[in-house]
């Protein structure tokens, strides 16, 4: 093989396993958002929910 070659087959597989794990990332966002949208689903811990606690606090103990 031709090193042009190679260079290609692994530039195609690269920029595939980019998209792929873009495509992969932008689903779990609009799943995560969603998710509580609907009835009957537990909710998902919210940084603005529990902004207050600090697990490494003392008086926590």
């Amino acid at each position: 093989m031709d090193w042009g070659v190679v260079l290609t087959v692994v530039a195609v597989v690269a920029v595939a396993f980019v998209l792929v794990m873009i495509i992969a990332m932008l689903i779990g966002t609009i799943r995560s958002t969603r998710r509580n949208a609907k009835p009957g689903r537990k909710e998902n811990w919210s940084h603005t929910k529990d902004k207050e606690f600090l697990p490494w606090e003392d008086d926590d103990r």
